[in-house]
């Protein structure tokens, strides 16, 4: 073991030196261990995402510090295999670094042969730590912004300020998955209450409605206005607070806090809160920037329904106006001649309603200005034209957004702002809208996004809302558009990204089916809905017990589980199971390997993945090398035997006063020896051909040549065994390897005479063929060919036919199988091998033609074949004369 070490860690000063110098410059991590899992490669990529030098890391094993140890067990399972089966294979696991940090890495191992150092484990991994982080990101970006854009739609929808601030709350915490959101309204000296609160009150008390004083309140948000912030506590028992704002957190069961100010007119109207109570949390910037963005939303719709309260009281004022002026009227109408005074004090009721009138009209510019204020600071572009789409508002986030000042655009056609080939369209629209019931259309009613063009001509998507008003004789458009450029963006990154995990489940070959704790199908790839003879949405949301057999063990929550998949539901292990049966849709059962691993999610186990395959074929190819090497062994056996009786014989000395039994022995022993040898010859020759490793060499060949040359060389066994052969040559050009076919002839001919009776007569015959086998039917006279050419026919086919005993019907399936024989005494009969007629159709199948038999017990066996012919007849080059 230390020499294979030493072997394995001292290469050559050249050859290490160029190889450290190779992985170094790779941007991949490359990591190469030992047999036994012991680092001996770790190039600059390893160093800098661990922390760890090689130096610090060579000679000990790969799952000593890198790994989890929840993960080695894992990683070992996956080197072991790796050792085992000589195959490539991946997986992801974390590195734990030096300093401590996670980072997921995706393997791709293999396995290196050194002739001289022996085997190695090459690993090479890619950090996707941040495509896994950047994708979670993203997702949370679209969630905020999807909650923004509702939000903000409900604000230009309702008045209704108490619903609006109930929904955000319960939306704010659903999202942020926190314990409790509220909003606290500021009074005077800073006493307040809980306006609106979401909490799960199972788990933690309602506050809403209860009035709170803090004194430290003065101190965080009574400053200028410059100076109000945002607080966000991870954990107020680290944070530094005054004993006093301690004191109101821990009274409130809160652990951390987040709280963002709602500024309104310079002034704080209120504070937007969310606490977590069950420990402490980060807040995560995405998480300040959503409460200071949607603080900002709920600004807007707290000054709108101040402004709608106070316009509405301002109206019944000046109703209440009208009535006192018309009584008025009524009573100087009756009583002129004889009221005098009581009309002076009409008058001057009169002066005083004129006053208030214009008290009311200064309130409503005042109006006008909180609302061209509130326009200003709207993060949305505002853009209002008349009914001859001349625009004539166009607020601070318009001119941000299209690049032109108030006093360039003012006046303007709206068609500056449009794509030219869109303006038309956009007209069309307008007019369209102006004749509709409806009094606007909104953002998110389905509505495809329109494009915009800023001033330096470039293009945009945004999405629109626009609402129209009857201002007397006059009709205006008003509509608001969002850049939803970044929006589309992420939706396409995330849709590309999704795609691509879709495509990888789907191209696995193995079969993926995913569990939840319920032991439900929460998700299946193609592979496996195929394997299962199910379709993907049959299979979704069914029991797993679906695929284990008719009578499934109970499916306990408990360690004991007989099912391996049900550790990795509790316990979180990976399990892989080699032998098991599952259930086809059909009924039947088919023999898997599974492997089930646990899905975890901020490190709580959520479900399994179970992948299996298929391994029906590969018990058919074991059972038939089983079979296989039963039957050599038996076969090389029976000669070895013999050879070795007769050798002991002869060395024992008992035969040496006896010649003519040492003659007869060694004769025994020399025909094993050839028999033992035929068979050697045989079984390499079927392993040669089938595997590909023997090329055909094909030449224009007459088969004439050919059947002659085989019955030439058959003829001295024919002769011994007292058999006459009897060949009809066909004179027709072939593109075959000369030497097999004549193998395959004297094979076929070497059968038939074995096994014809003294006497008996062997027929080889040749005949053109106008279809494909096995309808081929030879006449017993070849003038029955002059109907047919090679042009009319691409086949010719050829017939061995005995007069032996013939095959029983249960053997012509298997005769052309390896060690297949008519009868189980046909090779210590005739001494054959069992690998001929194999031999044969591997030759005759690698040249594209077909090979059968057809028989009738006691009247003989006629064995068929097919060739192609050379349709074009040109002569060979010096290959017809065999």
């Amino acid at each position: 073991m230390m020499i294979e070490r030493e072997c394995a860690l001292h290469l050559l000063p050249d050859q290490q030196t160029w190889m450290t110098t190779l992985l170094n410059t790779l941007p991949a991590l490359v990591v190469i261990l030992d047999v036994q899992g012991r680092i001996v490669g770790f190039n600059q990529a390893c160093e800098k995402v661990s922390g760890y030098t090689f130096a610090e890391v060579k000679e000990q094993f790969l799952w000593q510090d890198l790994l989890l140890p929840e993960e080695q067990e894992r990683a070992q399972a996956v080197f072991k295999q790796l050792l085992t089966q000589h195959r490539p294979n991946q997986h992801q696991h974390y590195w734990r670094t030096k300093t401590g940090d996670l980072r997921l890495i995706a393997w791709s191992n293999s396995v290196i042969n050194q002739e001289q150092d022996g085997l190695f484990v090459i690993g090479t991994g890619i950090d996707i730590t941040e495509q896994q982080q950047s994708a979670r990101a993203l997702q949370q970006q679209i969630e905020h912004e999807q909650l923004l854009s509702a939000i903000a739609a409900r604000i230009r929808q309702s008045l209704d300020l108490r619903t609006i601030l109930n929904t955000t709350v319960a939306e704010v915490r659903q999202l942020l998955k926190t314990d409790r959101v509220l909003i606290f309204r500021l009074e005077n000296n800073w006493n307040g209450i809980v306006l609106v609160e979401s909490v799960d009150t199972t788990q933690w008390p309602s506050i809403l409605g209860t009035k709170i004083h803090d004194p430290c309140f003065p101190d965080i948000y009574g400053g200028e206005l410059e100076q109000i912030h945002t607080s966000a506590i991870d954990n107020i028992y680290t944070a530094n607070l005054t004993p006093c704002h301690l004191e109101l957190l821990i009274q409130f069961q809160i652990q951390a806090n987040l709280v963002v100010p709602i500024i309104l007119e310079n002034r704080v109207w209120g504070l937007l809160m969310a606490h977590h109570c069950c420990g402490p949390r980060h807040w995560k910037s995405l998480e300040i920037k959503l409460l200071s963005r949607l603080a900002t939303q709920l600004a807007i719709a707290i000054q709108q329904s101040e402004l709608y309260c106070q316009l509405q009281a301002e109206l019944t004022e000046r109703e209440q106006v009208e009535v006192v002026l018309q009584e008025a009227k009524h009573h100087l109408e009756q009583r002129v001649a004889d009221r005098t005074a009581a009309l002076r004090e009409a008058n001057q009721q009169l002066r005083s309603e004129l006053h208030a009138r214009q008290q009311t009209e200064a309130a409503l510019q005042r109006s006008q200005q909180r609302i061209s204020g509130i326009l200003e600071i709207a993060e949305d572009a505002i853009i209002s034209v008349d009914a001859s789409q001349t625009i004539s508002l166009f607020n601070q986030a318009a001119e941000k957004m299209f690049g032109y000042t108030r006093q360039e655009i003012l006046g303007q056609s709206l068609d500056i702002l449009l794509p030219t080939e869109l303006a038309g369209y956009h007209q069309d629209q307008i007019q369209a809208f102006s004749k509709a019931d409806t009094p606007a259309r909104q953002m998110g009613e389905q509505r495809r996004p329109i494009t915009a063009r800023r001033r330096d001509g470039t293009y945009f998507m945004a999405e629109a809302s626009i609402s129209k008003l009857q201002m007397g004789n006059e009709l205006v458009f008003t509509a608001i558009l969002r850049d939803i450029t970044e929006r589309l963006e992420a939706q396409a990154s995330l849709a590309k990204l999704t795609r691509q995990n879709e495509l990888i489940l789907n191209s696995m070959g193995e079969g993926l089916c995913g569990l939840d704790q319920q032991h439900h199908i929460t998700f299946v790839n193609p592979a496996a809905a195929e394997m299962l003879g199910y379709s993907i949405p049959d299979l979704i949301g069914q029991s797993v017990e679906i695929l284990l057999g008719p009578d499934p063990q109970p499916l306990n929550l408990a360690p004991n589980s007989p099912y391996p998949f049900v550790d990795s539901l509790i316990v979180g292990t990976t399990h892989r199971f080699i032998t098991d049966e599952f259930q086809r849709r059909d009924g039947t059962m088919f023999p898997v390997e599974y492997v089930s691993t646990p899905i975890r999610e901020n490190a709580t186990i959520t479900g399994a993945v179970i992948t299996f395959k298929d391994i029906s074929d590969r018990q058919v190819v074991e059972r038939m090398k089983d079979e296989f090497i039963s039957v050599v062994s038996h076969e090389l056996r029976t000669p070895l035997t013999s050879i070795h009786g007769s050798l002991r014989m002869l060395t024992s000395g008992l035969l040496s006063a006896h010649p003519d039994k040492s003659q007869r022995l060694l004769k025994i022993a020399v025909d094993s020896t050839d028999r033992l040898v035929r068979l050697i010859n045989d079984i390499l020759d079927v392993e040669r051909i089938e595997s590909g490793q023997v090329s055909m060499t094909k030449y224009p060949y007459n088969l004439a040549d050919l059947m002659t040359q085989a019955t030439n060389t058959m003829q001295g066994m024919a002769s011994q065994m007292q058999v006459k052969l009897a060949m009809m040559p066909l004179s027709v050009l072939t593109d075959v390897d000369g030497d097999r076919i004549v193998q395959t002839l004297t094979n076929l001919l070497s059968n038939a005479i074995k096994f014809s009776h003294p006497g008996g007569t062997v027929d080889l015959k040749a005949q053109l063929i106008p279809q494909q086998p096995p309808s081929c039917t030879l006449p017993s006279t070849v003038t029955a060919t002059a109907s047919l050419s090679p042009a009319d026919t691409p086949l010719v086919c050829i017939q061995v036919r005995d007069q032996g005993r013939g095959i029983p019907p249960e053997k012509i399936d298997t005769i052309f199988e390896r060690f297949q024989q008519a009868d189980s005494s046909d090779a210590r009969n005739h001494e054959g091998t069992g690998l001929g007629l194999a031999i044969c159709q591997s030759i005759v199948h690698q040249h594209g033609g077909q090979i059968w038999v057809e028989s009738q017990l006691g009247k003989g066996s006629t064995f068929s074949f097919t060739l192609p012919i050379k349709q074009d007849n040109t002569p060979n080059k010096g290959k017809t004369d065999t």
